[in-house]
């Protein structure tokens, strides 16, 4: 799929639309899907990707405390990973270094070629099953175990 990026006012750090722009981008069911006969929770790695990034969001909003810089940490260091190991080789313009640059006027920025995302949402839609935040800590921990999905 292509996808030309461009400059947007969504999607900012702060602001009144901001939280639930980036609420958007989470999934059902926390990004997880439960497989096979004995439904082995996994967390689908565009979902994860995701949370860092609201995470990371929430750090320069000022939203966070000293007991979550090992958890930015992790997502810092997933996400350096993420992008090498998904390294996008397009050329891009070196104008966003230009101070002149009127991101009003030229919004557009290089064409990508990407894997559709939507797919991914979709199916991992139709595979989630929507779960309270105490029933996940329970899978991720083992202290008990959902009923399987049908």
């Amino acid at each position: 799929v292509l996808m030309t990026t461009e400059e947007s006012r969504h999607y900012s750090i702060t602001g009144p639309d901001a939280l639930e722009e980036w609420a958007s981008t989470a999934a059902r069911g926390f990004g997880y899907i439960q497989l096979g006969g004995h439904q082995r929770l996994f967390a689908v790695s565009m979902f994860h990707q995701f949370h860092c990034l609201r995470l990371m969001r929430y750090a320069l909003e000022g939203r966070h405390d000293e007991g979550s810089q090992g958890h930015m940490q992790h997502c810092l260091t997933y996400l350096r990973q993420m992008i090498l190991c998904h390294p996008d080789l397009t050329l891009e313009p070196a104008d966003i270094l230009d101070d002149e640059r009127d991101y009003e006027m030229r919004r557009l920025g290089s064409t990508h070629v990407c894997k559709d995302w939507t797919k991914v949402r979709n199916n991992t839609r139709s595979q989630t099953k929507i779960m309270s935040n105490s029933e996940l800590q329970g899978l991720l921990y083992g202290r008990r175990k959902l009923p399987r999905q049908r």
